[in-house]
């Protein structure tokens, strides 16, 4: 098998951390909207100087907003195999 990336070992460091960030919205019944995605969404507007940002349920709800509802066509591409990162020259 080839060991595409270990998420065990990966997020070791941040284990209790995730479990403690994973109970409390457990505990607090929401799952979408609520005040963890509120937070998000201020912390996210400060940290990339926009006024707006728009929280959705998924990667896919997220292509439809920003992509096809607005009457784009996606362009897929596929990831560098070194950084798993898109070449913007390829976009």
């Amino acid at each position: 098998m080839i060991e595409y990336d270990n998420l065990h070992k990966v997020n070791k460091p941040y284990a209790e951390e995730l479990k403690k960030a994973f109970g409390d919205v457990l505990d607090s019944g929401w799952f979408i909207l609520g005040e963890n995605v509120e937070r998000f969404k201020k912390e996210f507007v400060a940290y990339n100087g926009v006024k707006y940002c728009a929280g959705v349920a998924s990667g896919l709800d997220a292509l439809i907003l920003s992509i096809l509802q607005n009457g784009h066509k996606p362009v897929l591409v596929e990831p560098d195999m070194r950084s798993f990162n898109i070449d913007p020259s390829l976009i």
